[in-house]
């Protein structure tokens, strides 16, 4: 399970925000698989998906919604944790508009995956749409803020996002798609590269809504420096998973190893194997954790110390 725990040790998780309020109105979340509801459903040449079984066994009605878990994701928990029913659909379901003009609208859930910090990762040969790329994300949300100013006007539409929380959870894709590469480029140039194409990306974001995220705690820091008002949460995913690796007799799981679906062998897919005890698994398959393990993830970004979040945690973000 050596790739498994990669993909979610390196998985960056930011929480942004720009003010301080206890009450979160909407929830606006862009990714990879990590947080991912379904938006590659809606890619017709999409390679990457999960809108079969076993993903989902454990969802309401036994659905696979193309979330990569049997049931909910780290997504779904914060927003859960935050006081929202559920967590926003994807933008690529939403019926134009409508949404964003209902008076209880929520947020929007932007993450593909498959998709990185790079527009190239998780892209095929053929050039037909198999992610979004962040990149495309970024404008997507630029698209919904520009229809919450038609819909409430600037002033409201910026106050409304300013005490939004923005959740970013993406970056292993990057790493490991470019450490399998027939030709990778040096980690000397390669992590730098990904920390400018990050923050290209943060500014985007900024012009559209003031809001930041960043690859890097340092880099956080920086655009702190130039907006005193800005609050985020950097969560350090590799401090949340290595201790249950390490010593799961420490944690309520059983098997850090294997996958519960496919053994970790073989990709999920109805014909696979699948455990019982899903809720003593760490790996749901190949690459991603189980819904007991989202659940734990969330629950440490949210209330967990300053090993796991930095400078904050999830729901001091929300308070500070």
């Amino acid at each position: 399970m050596a790739k498994g725990l990669a993909f979610v040790a390196l998985s960056l998780i930011i929480g942004v925000l720009q003010s301080a309020n206890a009450e979160v109105p909407a929830i606006f979340i862009l990714g990879d698989s990590t947080v991912d509801v379904g938006t590659n459903n809606y890619l017709p040449d999409s390679n990457i998906t999960a809108n079969f079984p076993h993903n989902g066994v454990d969802f309401p009605f036994q659905r696979a919604t193309g979330r990569f878990s049997n049931g909910l994701n780290t997504a779904d928990f914060l927003a859960k944790f935050f006081g929202f029913k559920r967590s926003p659909v994807s933008f690529l379901s939403l019926n134009g508009t409508l949404a964003i003009k209902k008076r209880r609208f929520r947020g929007v859930n932007f993450a593909s995956a498959g998709s990185g910090l790079l527009d190239i990762t998780g892209q095929t040969s053929t050039q037909k749409a198999n992610v979004v790329p962040m990149g495309e994300q970024v404008y997507q949300f630029s698209m919904v803020y520009n229809d919450l100013v038609a819909s409430k006007g600037t002033s409201e539409a910026q106050n409304f996002l300013s005490k939004s929380l923005i959740f970013i959870s993406v970056g292993s894709n990057d790493i490991v798609g470019n450490h399998y590469s027939k030709n990778p480029i040096p980690k000397e140039q390669f992590i730098p590269n990904l920390a400018v194409v990050y923050e290209k990306h943060l500014r985007e974001l900024n012009d559209q809504a003031e809001a930041f995220f960043s690859t890097m705690d340092t880099l956080m820091r920086n655009l702190g420096y130039e907006n005193k008002d800005i609050k985020y949460s950097l969560g350090n995913t590799f401090n949340i998973t290595k201790p249950v690796i390490d010593n799961p007799q420490n944690s309520s799981f059983t098997d850090v190893k294997n996958a519960c679906c496919g053994n970790g062998t073989l990709h999920c897919t109805p014909l696979a194997s699948l455990c019982s005890n899903r809720h003593k698994y760490l790996f749901w398959d190949l690459f991603h954790p189980t819904q007991a393990a989202s659940r734990l993830a969330a629950s440490i970004l949210f209330v967990g110390d300053s090993r796991f979040a930095t400078p904050v945690n999830f729901s001091q973000l929300a308070e500070a």
